[in-house]
């Protein structure tokens, strides 16, 4: 009954506002916003990992080509390991907002609109919302977090139809969730990936690829210096397609980012060359491109370190929190070593330091760090015990 209630509480709530105020939910998960549960997932699976050999991937994707150019660690934890990574709001609210958009197209063009779109989205979130907020950690910490999230995935709705209302095209797109596919030349990998929209031009039949971004634009962010590096970043992912498709013999015109944060809709396009020779050159770059990923991946697991993938200086990228729990091993093992053993931080060891140094052994360990000194204490005794569970045969 509770259940149902929050359900209605939500969605009535959203329903009240259409210009809503919202401050934003995290956006990834920070080390001393894990649990304990959380923590002793990633520290358990990076410790059977870093025992097992490395082995490269069966294929390759564009967004995992983009995720290793970002951040190699976190291609690792990611891709190769498969660490525990507990949901962000932003990254739910993408996976929900995607469908939401694939799915309009299936409507009347009448019933493409706005309130359709967030009545779709309410619906796909009661659906998964149970297991969400029963997860450890819980994806929200209060209904007002839910609710801001909430609102704030509508106003990407709001946006999307004030750029380009789907309910003015006669036709839809040309494809939409489709899967492409291609072999890179030389070194016999697989490129396999699903494009979120294909669309032809009613009048030439002209290709162009959309992909649509739930953050805002990098370029509306103006204390990023980088803006254009990251844009360009995002676009390698759809000449990765466009490579594809060329190969396939359905040649692309141009390329968009569709970012649906912040204040408005913001596209980033590309076109891609036209003339022959500059058109093969571009895609020659392309493949070049990833060839070099391919080619770098291969050093890295062929070198057998995990220490050797390198980590960014991305502030929310996940590689900050799992590093000290999953990659660490000296600290994480004589941790666990320690707690198997009945530990010898007891509660009176623990209570002789500074109040800094048990926040720094919490941050370590990835645990939060707010709390007066008896429940800095607490949780290190905790993990502790949860540690020497984990260890135990």
């Amino acid at each position: 009954m509770l259940a149902l209630l929050v359900g209605v509480r939500f969605g009535a709530a959203l329903q009240r506002s259409t210009a809503p105020r919202f401050r934003a939910s995290r956006t990834v998960l920070r080390g001393e916003s894990l649990t304990t549960g959380a923590t002793a997932a990633i520290r358990a699976a990076g410790a059977t990992k870093r025992r097992e050999p490395l082995r490269m991937p069966a294929r390759l994707s564009p967004t995992a080509a983009s995720t290793f150019l970002d951040c190699e660690q976190l291609f690792l934890f990611r891709n190769l390991w498969r660490l525990p990574e507990p949901p962000s709001p932003a990254l739910v609210r993408g996976s929900l907002a995607h469908s939401v958009l694939e799915h309009v197209w299936d409507a009347p063009r009448e019933e493409r609109t706005t309130d359709a779109m967030e009545r779709d989205f309410r619906e796909r979130w009661r659906r998964q919302r149970a297991g969400y907020l029963g997860g450890d950690p819980p994806l929200f910490e209060t209904l007002d977090a839910e609710r801001e999230w909430g609102l704030g995935s509508f106003a990407l709705f709001a946006n999307y139809v004030a750029f380009e209302d789907p309910s003015a095209r006669d036709r839809g797109p040309a494809a939409v969730e489709e899967w492409c596919e291609g072999e890179l030349a030389g070194a016999g990998v697989r490129v396999v990936g699903k494009l979120d929209r294909l669309d032809a031009d009613d009048a030439t039949g002209a290709l162009t690829i959309v992909d649509y971004k739930t953050g805002a634009a990098p370029s509306s962010k103006s204390y990023l210096r980088n803006a254009a590096d990251l844009e360009d970043r995002a676009l390698f992912q759809l000449r990765i397609y466009a490579w594809m498709l060329e190969r396939s013999g359905r040649p692309v015109e141009s390329l968009r980012l569709l970012y649906l944060g912040g204040g408005a809709a913001t596209p980033v396009d590309e076109r891609v060359p036209a003339g022959a020779d500059d058109r093969a050159a571009y895609f020659a770059g392309v493949e070049a491109d990833l060839g070099a990923v391919w080619a770098r991946l291969d050093a890295l697991v062929e070198g057998g370190d995990p220490l050797a993938f390198a980590s960014c200086d991305r502030k929310w990228c996940f590689c900050h929190v799992a590093r000290p729990l999953a990659l660490e091993a000296d600290g994480g093992d004589e941790a666990a070593d320690t707690a198997a053993a009945g530990g010898t931080h007891g509660n009176g060891n623990y209570s002789a330091l500074t109040v800094a140094d048990l926040k720094d052994r919490l941050r370590d360990r990835g645990l939060r760090v707010s709390g007066k000194k008896t429940d800095l204490v607490d949780r290190l005794v905790a993990s502790d015990a949860t540690l020497g569970a984990a260890a135990a045969p």
